[in-house]
């Protein structure tokens, strides 16, 4: 049986060799057209509404098993994700993208929207996608200030794009947290992007990716480079 330190360094390999490349399935696209985003809301106790866009594969693709969580930018709102919704899901996952509205790190109340949330849709492991200021939402779940055992679902991945906050980690916490991370920058993101990238990098099973003349917001100013690094990176990772 391999120990700890190989199935990490596999692990690292695995993600590093990934062709991210490769383009999408020409049947993809057409799936994922046809394929509804619902829009949904969760009542709160104290009269608060959680409101998410959700999809689900065709019943003709396999499920996957972790749920994706994609976390939109301050200046949009969830439907920015409408259509890596509708891929996603085309290519077997369930997804789920909240209308997020704070946007002021706040350790308790942002983990408690996403504890909300899974348990919600009954999400035991999620990869969470976050862009630009919704890092705010991915930083507690890679620092050790967060008590894991109130946690009732596992993050399996990050997709970090640009994130911000990520001055809160410190490098120690990183360099052993065997967490797979896709670190996105876009070219020209040359002060969050680079930040975040030089810090996540620390994670050994990290790999970061940099989209020629991509934005801060990358996924949105070449969101066919995007999708294909994301579908490539993800059915790569969760596909046995």
């Amino acid at each position: 049986m391999l120990n700890d330190t190989k199935l990490e360094s596999t692990l690292s390999t695995t993600i590093k060799s990934i062709d991210l490349q490769i383009e999408l399935p020409k049947c993809l696209d057409c799936l994922a057209d046809g394929l509804n985003v619902t829009e949904e809301a969760i009542t709160e106790n104290g009269g608060g509404t959680i409101r998410f866009l959700r999809s689900f594969p065709p019943v003709s693709v396999p499920i996957l098993p972790p749920h994706i969580l994609l976390l939109h930018d301050q200046t949009n709102d969830a439907n920015v994700w409408r259509k890596t919704l509708q891929i996603l899901s085309a290519s077997g996952f369930c997804c789920v993208a909240p209308h997020l509205s704070n946007f002021v790190f706040d350790e308790e109340e942002n983990v408690n929207l996403l504890l909300k949330l899974t348990s919600h849709i009954g999400a035991r492991e999620v990869v969470l996608v976050a862009s630009s200021m919704s890092g705010i939402y991915l930083i507690p779940f890679l620092s050790r200030g967060i008590k894991k055992k109130d946690i009732h679902f596992r993050v399996k991945a990050f997709i970090a794009i640009g994130v911000s906050d990520t001055h809160r980690l410190k490098v120690e916490e990183l360099v052993n947290n065997p967490i797979p991370c896709l670190i996105i920058r876009g070219a020209f993101d040359t002060s969050i992007g680079i930040n975040s990238a030089n810090k996540l990098k620390n994670l050994p099973n990290s790999r970061l990716v940099e989209i020629p003349e991509g934005k801060h917001l990358c996924h949105l100013s070449h969101p066919t480079q995007f999708h294909k690094t994301l579908f490539n990176f993800l059915t790569n990772l969760f596909i046995k």
